[in-house]
């Protein structure tokens, strides 16, 4: 558990308060207070997620506009 920890928190020469990814503080005398994230705090985890979705139509339309094409041919010919 405490190899998540910045090691700069019980490094003799730094010696400083660290905060985690998952927002839990620790104080080098060895204190640890547990973060709570808010609601929606993962922004870009759901901007990589609208991205994604956003690809993903885009390859949609693409595929949709090729068969469009090809019968648009089919009927001139």
């Amino acid at each position: 558990m405490w190899s998540k920890f910045p090691i700069v928190t019980f490094h003799p020469n730094i010696h400083c308060r660290s905060v985690t990814l998952d927002g839990d503080v620790v104080h080098p005398e060895g204190t640890l207070s547990d973060g709570s994230k808010p609601k929606g705090s993962n922004i870009l985890g759901e901007i990589k997620r609208l991205e994604n979705y956003i690809k993903e139509r885009k390859r949609g339309i693409q595929k949709i506009d090729q068969q469009l094409s090809m019968h648009t041919l089919q009927y001139k010919q």
